[in-house]
């Protein structure tokens, strides 16, 4: 191997290994497809938190346990039937997905919980639940879309 000849096998070992990350973007984006029920689980997760309050201190913290163990199980079934678990908070354009999400279910449980208790509307927390609800299922289905957009593009 001549000295002149190193760098331009570094430049193709650079490309080939650019190449197999692209690769593995690629097949990771076509592997990278949840059912419509997968992304209702979130939604539902997130309007039951909301909608909790309707119900009284003692359901709400029955709820949030009930979701706090529901979501490593979660975490469990998608290893078990994809082989991964894509973390919905990973740097990139999906992390601004996630807290777009987060600050709509926050400000949705401040709503219900303002409506309830300014305008003396029992069941406000409920109604902003069921928008939590559509919230999170169709922003996990937005969120999966950009997720794979993302790794379309070329690395």
């Amino acid at each position: 191997m001549q000295p002149d000849s190193q760098p331009e096998e570094l430049k193709q070992a650079a490309r080939a290994a650019l190449e197999a990350a692209n690769q593995a973007r690629q097949q990771l984006a076509g592997q990278a497809h949840w059912s419509w029920p997968r992304h209702a689980l979130v939604g539902l997760q997130l309007g039951a938190v909301v909608a909790s309050p309707a119900f009284g201190p003692y359901v709400m913290i029955a709820v949030l346990g009930l979701v706090l163990i529901s979501t490593p199980l979660v975490i469990w079934f998608d290893r078990r039937r994809d082989g991964f678990f894509v973390n919905g908070y990973k740097s990139g354009p999906t992390r601004r997905v996630a807290y777009l999400m987060a600050a709509s279910g926050i400000g949705l449980l401040i709503g219900g919980l303002a409506l309830r208790d300014r305008f003396d509307w029992p069941s406000a927390p409920l109604v902003c639940g069921v928008i939590a609800l559509l919230v999170g299922t169709f922003g996990s289905r937005w969120w999966e879309q950009v997720y794979r957009r993302d790794l379309d593009r070329p690395a």
